[in-house]
């Protein structure tokens, strides 16, 4: 904690930091100006994304949010959680105190933006949506994590562990992944899954640990069932009933979706068998890994024609904070 708050007054001490703020974020970078605009912008872009998941035109920030993104490992992995031994630790990680909240990046990560879509998820959250069970929380920041950005166009909705094997970070390097994650739709493939009524009341507290889990992967598909079917507002009612009016999850299941927690169960997995642009694109992903070839791959996404629209519009907004983005660099 002590090393990150002492970040803005290393910045205005040496020369290699500088600062750059757009509309809704202050970054704190080593990596140069250009990159410093580059972060920036990218986060303007989700920041508009998820706004639109919301119906909001702005988001409410409980207490103001500072981007460090370092650019070597060394500096960052001085900073970082601490790791068991072999493992590295994540490219983005999140540290809340009284009066702010740091996201700290590691920009020499091959593509540290899904993580960082996770994690600005959960920030998003708070003070802009009540607080939910955990399927709901997590499986929002997966389905928001698997967002693809870049200055023509955004796509959301597909296997956010499902990423190629070759990947280059914001520096342009190209790095080999010699263990890629599983993708959660392995697990979806799974012949039992954990039953909806305790899904829907599973609570996980402290660090999160892997995402890759048969939890996560069912949050994420029910997330994504949700959206697809605009069942957001019957979601409300479903919280309301359980949390605030203490109903049983069966019977706030049914009164507010319409179903049992059986049927809604089937209707998730049918949904699930019926996206077939992420079983090919998890097929894609196996035949390129064992091909090793030197071509990327992308996998396709299906987005609601309203939700296509929104997301069009958002990120019309977000190219336009791109000029009112300002670079200030302090020197000792």
């Amino acid at each position: 904690m002590a090393a990150i708050l002492a970040v803005p007054r290393l910045h205005a001490a040496d020369s290699g930091w500088l600062e750059v703020r757009s509309p809704h974020f202050t970054v704190i970078t080593d990596a140069g100006e250009k990159r410093g605009h580059e972060v920036a912008f990218r986060l303007e872009q989700m920041e508009a994304v998820f706004a639109g998941f919301l119906l909001k035109q702005e988001l409410t920030r409980p207490i103001p949010l500072t981007v460090v993104a370092f650019r070597g490992d060394k500096d960052y992995s001085a900073v970082a959680p601490r790791q068991p031994a072999g493992l590295v630790p994540p490219p983005v990680f999140v540290l809340r105190g009284e009066d702010r909240t740091y996201l700290v990046l590691n920009l020499a990560m091959p593509d540290p933006w899904r993580s960082a879509a996770h994690e600005l998820a959960h920030v998003f959250l708070e003070g802009n949506y009540p607080t939910t069970t955990s399927w709901f929380d997590e499986g929002l920041a997966e389905y928001f994590s698997s967002i693809q950005i870049d200055n023509k166009r955004i796509a959301i909705g597909g296997d956010p562990e499902l990423n190629p094997e070759l990947q280059s970070d914001l520096f342009q390097r190209t790095e080999a992944r010699a263990q890629p994650p599983k993708p959660l739709t392995d697990f979806l493939l799974a012949p039992v899954w954990i039953g909806v009524a305790d899904l829907l009341t599973m609570q996980r507290n402290g660090p999160e640990g892997t995402h890759r889990t048969q939890f996560y992967a069912q949050s994420w598909m029910t997330i994504h069932y949700l959206l697809a079917q605009k069942k957001m507002t019957e979601t409300g009612v479903f919280f309301d009933l359980l949390q605030n009016q203490r109903v049983p999850v069966e019977q706030a299941v049914q009164q507010a979706y319409g179903m049992s927690s059986k049927q809604f169960e089937q209707a998730v997995k049918d949904y699930f068998k019926a996206q077939k642009d992420l079983l090919a694109a998890r097929d894609q992903a196996r035949q390129h890994s064992s091909t090793r070839s030197s071509h990327t791959w992308s996998q396709p996404i299906r987005t609601s024609a309203s939700s296509s629209s929104r997301i069009r519009a958002r990120s019309a907004a977000a190219r336009r904070t791109r000029s009112s983005i300002t670079a200030h660099s302090r020197s000792a």
